[in-house]
């Protein structure tokens, strides 16, 4: 909740593409590197599991409030529809891919699971890719 509400209130003081950019990069930069933690102490785990929900659910509410400023009224539900479709399709892929990752044979678990995790982090970069190129296309008005 509290990563929801600071996406929320850091994307109106610094706009929006911005603050979705920053929190998906963040979260993928954790995902890359949490599975290679696994001998690392529970204290660095716990931190920076706390730290990749705050970023991953962060930009979550920027979306739906993104989407309601920039799509015409009478495409708006589509808009919504194609998002959840798109969530919910990686939502549905996502542990299959890291379990694929996960079983490949011959790795120690260090291994397995920091490949686990990095698979996710590398699928999830198409996300901050197309915010990037979005945010390039705007004005600076449009940015906010």
């Amino acid at each position: 909740m509290a990563g929801s509400l600071a996406g929320g209130v850091w994307s109106d003081r610094w706009g929006r593409s911005r603050v979705i950019l920053a929190l998906s990069l963040l979260s993928i930069a954790c995902s890359l590197l949490f599975g290679w933690l696994l001998p690392a102490p529970l204290w660095i785990l716990v931190v920076l599991a706390a730290l990749f929900n705050f970023s991953a659910v962060g930009d979550s509410a920027i979306y739906s409030a993104a989407l309601t400023e920039r799509v015409p009224q009478q495409h708006l539900a589509t808009a919504y529809a194609l998002r959840s479709i798109l969530g919910f399709g990686m939502g549905a892929l996502s542990p299959w891919l890291f379990g694929l990752l996960l079983d490949l044979p011959g790795n120690a678990p260090v291994v397995s699971w920091g490949l686990a995790w990095t698979g996710l982090g590398l699928v999830a970069l198409v996300g901050p890719y197309l915010s990037w190129r979005l945010l390039r296309t705007l004005t600076v008005e449009d940015r906010r």
